[in-house]
């Protein structure tokens, strides 16, 4: 079993609840219940969050939407390191930051993986890797162009673009674990 990151927005009293256990979220994801505010990144957390290192400003609030690094340790460690917190505020702050990037910037910063170790092996076509977007790519006449990861890496941008909207929006915390 491979590691994945898993993005959860909390109101304050999922907060409470989550503090004293926050194991209550590994059984969420193993019992594959949907709980609102919940976002698995997959594989992907290891190269969205490299790809936002390289590609976002320096002092950008965007480099805390996948881990969290700015949060405060939040619980116990559920496998891989202690999650973080990130307060409402940073969560406004990352949504803004996610909201100015440019419709293109997975796209843009998605070479920078090709020479890093990312976790999932992410910016490196592997023969006889399965392609689930082939018929997409294919259609648009893209399939020998774009590599499959990084339409993979766009489209769960995405979902965390609008993942962090949401949580700004209702005022809640966001905690950042990889299980």
């Amino acid at each position: 079993m491979g590691m994945y990151g898993v993005l959860c927005s909390l109101s304050e009293k999922r907060r409470a609840l989550l503090e004293d256990d926050t194991s209550l979220v590994l059984e969420a994801l193993h019992e594959r219940r949907s709980v609102p505010g919940l976002l698995s990144l997959d594989k992907s957390w290891d190269a969205l969050d490299k790809i936002l290192a390289h590609g976002a400003t320096k002092k950008s609030a965007a480099k805390d939407a996948i881990l969290a690094h700015g949060g405060s340790e939040f619980g116990q460690s559920l496998g891989f390191e202690i999650p973080r917190l990130l307060e409402v505020k940073q969560v406004k702050a990352v949504a803004k930051a996610l909201g100015a990037l440019p419709g293109d910037f997975i796209k843009e910063n998605y070479s920078a993986l090709e020479s890093l170790v990312v976790h999932g092996e992410f910016g490196r076509r592997r023969p006889g890797a399965v392609n689930d977007y082939e018929e997409e790519l294919d259609a648009l006449g893209l399939a020998d162009e774009i590599p499959e990861d990084l339409v993979y890496l766009s489209d769960v941008f995405t979902r965390v673009v609008k993942f962090y909207s949401g949580a700004a929006e209702r005022e809640e915390v966001v905690i950042a674990l990889v299980v």
